[in-house]
């Protein structure tokens, strides 16, 4: 399944086009609060419902708001909307939302942005994980994609999810930072585990030969591993098929855009950023390159697959093991 050329537009709005606004004065402190779809299968009036789901909710006195934006594949679904033109957001019994209207969606294209801010009581506050309400796809080729197994991308813009909360201390609005983990819908769907699968390789290279070793078998390359500021840096490309990720290049917005099942991770060469599950990693080195190509350093890679990668270095090379 090559679904690239279909989304390359949609990092490109993404990443370089949506700029947000939000009426926070700090950042607070979660750790790995995320948001993510579950797609349910397509049912028989050849819709497909899909949740919004909301895990490991940051410790405070609830949030009182969010915001987030992700893209769909246009050639293979539509959004169902209201007679305006709105994405329709809808509940049901078992979802941590009872009323929807107070929030907002906007669609532009095949990028939906919605939004819920709310100063009120307590009960409008979310008090717990789980689905806070859904929204609807529709096949463009139902009977295709019922006989298939071709699965699509839904993935959230870099840089747009937050959750919000009312500090205890200031009573105001912080914004926190949240993953948004990309998940994939077919015709038929399971709930995702968000777990990423070991790729079960193991890849070596030296500070002396372009050649690299893939499960001990050698492989070509056309740039050696660099060291800069006292790390070392490697040409991501080589090494993200090595491991199974997916790989897409967007030369007018310069940005590397690397995919692995529940990791999703876009860099930015012209703004020097990087975003692992739609978050900025301001803390880790700047992606670098030289000779077409891009550079990571160690500390990225195991920023995106964390406690799955064993990391050993000597004077002659490096050693990834996942």
């Amino acid at each position: 399944m090559n679904w690239f050329s279909g989304f390359k537009k949609i990092i490109a709005a993404g990443l370089a086009g949506i700029t947000l606004t939000f009426s926070a004065i700090g950042i607070a402190a979660a750790e790995n609060a995320q948001m993510f779809f579950a797609p349910y299968t397509m049912n028989d009036a050849n819709e497909i419902t899909v949740p919004v789901y909301l895990k490991n909710l940051p410790a405070g006195n609830g949030v009182c708001g969010f915001h987030f934006s992700f893209a769909f594949d246009e050639t293979q679904f539509s959004i169902k909307t209201t007679e305006e033109g709105v994405p329709l957001l809808e509940t049901s019994d078992a979802m941590v939302f009872s009323d929807v209207a107070g929030i907002s969606a906007s669609l532009d294209g095949n990028i939906v942005t919605v939004d819920y801010l709310y100063y009120g009581s307590s009960e409008s506050k979310i008090l717990r994980d789980g689905p806070l309400f859904y929204y609807t796809l529709i096949p463009k080729e139902p009977e295709r994609l019922y006989n298939s197994d071709d699965v699509y991308p839904l993935l959230f813009i870099a840089g747009s999810v937050q959750l919000r909360q009312v500090d205890a201390e200031s009573g105001m609005i912080v914004s926190v930072p949240t993953e948004g983990i990309d998940v994939y819908v077919g015709g038929y769907n399971v709930f995702p585990t968000l777990e990423s699968p070991s790729p079960e390789k193991t890849v070596v290279y030296s500070f002396s030969s372009q050649e690299m070793l893939i499960n001990d078998v050698p492989v070509e390359m056309d740039v050696l591993p660099l060291q800069r500021e006292g790390t070392v840096l490697i040409p991501i490309r080589f090494f993200a098929e090595a491991v199974g990720m997916d790989v897409l290049w967007d030369e007018e917005n310069q940005t590397v855009s690397l995919y692995y099942p529940y990791k999703s991770t876009y860099v930015i060469l012209g703004k020097e950023k990087i975003y692992i599950n739609a978050v900025e990693h301001s803390e880790l080195m700047a992606p670098y390159s030289e000779n077409d190509r891009t550079y990571l350093s160690i500390e990225v890679i195991q920023a995106i697959f964390e406690d799955m990668l064993e990391v050993t270095q000597d004077e002659n090379g490096l050693q990834f093991r996942l």
